[in-house]
């Protein structure tokens, strides 16, 4: 039988959580061996860990517990029993900690992947590396490291400097390509991009150019609207009688936003 617990932040989800943890290991004292707790980030690991130690302290103590009445009636055992199966079940944590496991996604995850590491076709002394910037430093500096070789991608990376140079931006392309990078992280990327499509999709190496060129078409466009709105919305201004300086704020406010979009100051 599974059973979800949807709450909002603050609503007592950990409280819930310990509950249901404590009722399986009255069950039976080394339950906490077979038991999976998976939390989202380290703080909230500690989190839950120090709430079942220090609940299970307060029982094995006799000492008051806010689980003690629910406990009473999810069991059907008397509070002395209760008790003392809490005093056991703690002594068994701390003889065997190792085994009293509350971990994160992360690190739930990593454990799978070592276990079959094998089967999947990785080396057993992989690294599971989550630090998205240190992962697109390394690739930003293995690309720029093959333009000598690979004259695709140095073509590319010359028109990208041509066109930086022509929008009086700085040459320096690698943060852009970071920036770019990034996208790859992101869950609109994932959804706009599933992994299992990537091979059928029509962008890829081969046409890039032509991706490039429909891109542009679609920015030039939305440019261009943009551009018409804000001047057909600064003429409707003027005709009205209006100036900027007659709006709260004047250029700083909507009608020098305004302005700026009729320009092309986009």
């Amino acid at each position: 039988m599974l059973t979800v617990y949807k709450a909002s932040a603050g609503s007592g989800k950990t409280f819930q959580l310990v509950a249901e943890y404590l009722k399986l290991l009255l069950k039976n004292p080394v339950s906490y061996r077979n038991i999976l707790a998976v939390t989202f980030t380290n703080k909230a690991t500690q989190e839950m860990k120090s709430r079942i130690l220090e609940q299970l302290h307060l029982l094995a103590e006799n000492e008051n517990s806010a689980y003690v009445d629910l406990l009473k009636n999810a069991t059907l055992l008397p509070e002395q029993t209760i008790r003392q199966r809490a005093k056991q079940v703690l002594k068994n944590i701390l003889h065997d900690y190792n085994r009293f496991s509350v971990n994160t996604i992360d690190s739930f995850t990593q454990r799978i992947i070592k276990a079959f590491n094998r089967e999947m076709g990785i080396s057993p002394h992989f690294i599971l590396e989550l630090d998205n910037e240190l992962i697109l430093e390394e690739a930003v500096d293995r690309l720029m490291a093959k333009v000598d070789s690979d004259k695709q991608l140095r073509r590319w990376l010359v028109k990208f400097s041509e066109e930086k140079i022509r929008e009086n931006k700085s040459q320096r392309i690698e943060a852009d390509i970071k920036a770019l990078g990034s996208e790859l992280f992101k869950e609109k990327f994932q959804v706009f991009f599933p992994e299992n499509e990537l091979e059928k999709n029509p962008y890829n190496r081969e046409n890039l150019d032509e991706f490039r060129k429909e891109l542009e078409k679609i920015i030039h466009w939305y440019e261009g609207t943009i551009r018409k709105k804000a001047a057909d919305g600064m003429e409707a201004i003027q005709k009205a009688g209006f100036s900027i300086d007659d709006f709260l704020y004047k250029m700083a406010g909507v009608a020098g936003y305004l302005k700026k979009l009729a320009d092309g100051d986009l």
